[in-house]
């Protein structure tokens, strides 16, 4: 472009050099129009020349002002291209940035989706975890729930068993009615007493819980120990076994003295005896005073028969019978006329083991004096019936004697009722 400063301004008018003037004076902002603009002066300068000459001051002007509209469109043309230098680096940064930011972002991405396959595996090896623990609980409650049935089949057995022992023990309660009269004056004191036996029968079920509780974690020796114990058992059950014949004959012997004493009773005093008593059942209405009188008797039947403490020392083992009697159900049975009598030997043993076990049997006396007392009332029944025919021979009046209804108690777990002349069920 410095090669064009040996333009003259032959070929230029006023209007022009003015034109250039303005243009000098004017921000150079853009390259291009700069470039056409000289473009133009080289056309107008090949124009014919019709302009009249300039004058040296006007050309000399004019030289400067082309002069430095060149070195303006040098200092643009630099700007612009470092301009565009810098608008290049920085899109190349924004680029590079961009880059990195997409680079993070997939690390980022990457990172997450790990945290996420990690997350999902703890998950699942909770859940496996949570699972093992469950299946672990189920068996635990399915092996609790097979020790608890066979405590309750135990416990069955053993109520099933008290009552077949106690049906033969109620020959003795017909002995004692003479004594029922006394019991209205102790009533108030029974029932202290049995007061007494309810905190202590609650303080039990508490005792209970808690063991409960303690087997649930001793429940795997619990397991273990209980098969040794049965195992003992069976062993004991046999040695007692022989114990028993050798008792038996000793029973026996027992009963046929007390057949003999029997005998000699007066049979209409004990059926009156036996009526009055029965009416005085009819008219009680609480069961719980009925079980204290029964037990007041108990105490004191046990004070006046000492003689007999040696056979009440073996109401322990009798007690502990309990599978050996289970199998000897049957044979009971068919001597019950003989095992009747001997209640009142048994009930007297009963009695001083429930005295010096009070504390162990809390749970089970309640129940057994309410057995004792329905049985009492059924056997009464029954001995009416036997004896109707002497009945008829001593007259009308023992003819129309009441026979007294058997009594029901809706909270007891066993009832006495006809099973093909088996008694209990």
């Amino acid at each position: 472009m410095a090669a064009m400063g040996f333009f003259s301004p032959n070929g230029m008018n006023m209007a022009q050099l003015s034109a250039l003037k303005q243009q000098q004076q004017k921000p150079q902002t853009n390259t291009a129009i700069t470039m056409a603009q000289l473009n133009a002066l080289q056309q107008q300068q090949q124009k014919p020349q019709t302009s009249t000459a300039m004058t040296p001051s006007q050309l000399t002007s004019f030289n400067e002002t082309l002069a430095q509209l060149f070195q303006n469109t040098k200092t643009t043309e630099d700007a612009l291209l470092a301009k565009l230098r810098e608008e290049q680096m920085r899109k190349k940064l924004e680029e590079e940035q961009k880059k990195k930011l997409l680079e993070e972002q997939k690390r980022r991405k990457e990172q997450e989706e790990l945290r996420r396959v990690l997350k999902e595996k703890q998950k699942r090896d909770e859940e496996i975890k949570r699972a093992k623990e469950e299946e672990e609980k189920k068996k635990k409650e399915q092996e609790e729930l097979v020790r608890k049935q066979l405590l309750e089949e135990q416990r069955r057995r053993y109520q099933e068993e008290q009552a077949r022992k106690l049906q033969e023990e109620i020959r003795k309660q017909i002995e004692e009615q003479k004594r029922q009269e006394e019991l209205r004056k102790k009533r108030e004191e029974e029932r202290r007493r049995q007061d007494e036996l309810r905190k202590r029968q609650e303080e039990q079920r508490r005792i209970e819980e808690l063991r409960k509780r303690q087997d649930e974690q001793r429940r795997q020796e619990e397991q273990r120990r209980m098969q040794e114990e049965m195992r003992m058992r069976q062993e004991e059950e046999k040695r007692r076994q022989e114990e028993e014949m050798r008792r038996r004959k000793q029973q026996e012997e027992y009963l046929r003295r007390q057949e003999e004493e029997k005998r000699r009773q007066e049979e209409l005093r004990r059926q009156e005896q036996q009526r009055l008593f029965m009416q005085r059942q009819m008219e009680e209405q609480q069961r719980q005073e009925q079980q204290r009188r029964f037990q007041e008797e108990q105490q004191k039947r046990q004070q006046q028969q000492l003689l007999l403490q040696q056979q009440q020392q073996q109401k322990q083992l009798l007690q502990q019978q309990q599978q050996q009697k289970q199998l000897e159900g049957q044979r009971m049975w068919q001597e019950h006329q003989k095992q009747l009598q001997m209640a009142q030997q048994r009930q007297q043993q009963q009695i001083l083991l429930q005295q010096q076990q009070q504390q162990q049997q809390q749970s089970y006396q309640q129940q057994q004096l309410q057995q004792q007392m329905m049985l009492q009332q059924q056997q009464q029944l029954q001995m009416q019936q036997q004896n109707s025919q002497q009945q008829q021979s001593q007259g009308q009046q023992q003819q129309q004697q009441p026979q007294t209804p058997q009594p029901q108690y809706p909270n007891h777990s066993q009832y006495y009722h006809p099973n093909n002349g088996h008694g209990w069920t």
